[in-house]
């Protein structure tokens, strides 16, 4: 029985120290970005459609932006404080529909890409968490959308900060709202570059899992053995 509990012990630690850190699995992929144009996301809402194959919780998202002539205060300053409302909408006949959630991203992480965006500042990747998990039925139609602005009423400002587009052909041409009004959507002619992402347990937690189940297996054993060695 000693040698069991070792073992499985052993298996544990084992399980715990191959795994890496926490991390995010994507579940739509919009495409990557090609720096070769964008649609303004300060004064705009920008969205872009998106279909799971199977119901998944999208729990973080992945956006590629860049500001045009070098680095303008605009992206600058935005990237020294940044900040990303999001929105998910339900589908309507290929047009945005109702609002299902939004909020504001957290554990924000921004990464300079290296890639020219045009004639203007590098692109940007920048990575976000949800506030809470939006879960999305598989083969169902929705809309996720985000502007960069602290300001969610009225004249929002014009940062020149751009959803750079993609060449993939996953998602439509994106739908826009000035002023992130919301009853003034219409097509912005581009594709964007995004993911949809969702969390993996942490490696603390499958390690606590497993040793749960090896738990339950190792008291299940020794019930069976004490009958034989009674016997015995």
């Amino acid at each position: 029985m000693a040698s069991l509990r070792t073992m499985l012990l052993a298996f544990v630690f084992s399980l715990t120290a191959a795994a890496g850190s926490a991390s995010a699995t994507v579940v739509y992929d919009g495409g990557p970005s090609d720096g070769l144009s964008g649609n303004e996301a300060t004064h705009w809402l920008q969205t872009e459609n998106f279909t799971l194959g199977s119901s998944n919780q999208i729990t973080g998202a992945v956006i590629y932006i860049g500001g045009f002539g070098g680095t303008p205060s605009g992206i600058g300053n935005w990237l020294s404080s940044p900040v990303v409302n999001y929105s998910f909408y339900s589908d309507s006949s290929g047009g945005i529909g109702s609002l299902l959630v939004s909020g504001s991203g957290a554990n924000i992480v921004t990464t300079d890409t290296g890639a020219p965006f045009v004639s203007g500042s590098d692109v940007y990747e920048v990575a976000f968490n949800l506030a809470s998990p939006f879960t999305a039925s598989g083969g169902a139609q929705y809309h996720f959308g985000f502007h960069l602005s602290n300001e969610t009423s009225g004249v929002l400002p014009f940062n020149s900060i751009y959803w750079v587009t993609t060449p993939s052909i996953a998602s439509n041409t994106g739908i826009e709202s000035e002023n992130a009004a919301q009853n003034n959507w219409a097509d912005n002619g581009q594709r964007h570059a995004f993911q949809l992402t969702s969390a993996v347990p942490e490696p603390s937690t499958w390690a606590m899992m497993v040793l749960g189940f090896a738990g339950i297996g190792f008291m299940a054993y020794r019930r069976k053995s004490k009958p034989a060695l009674m016997a015995a």
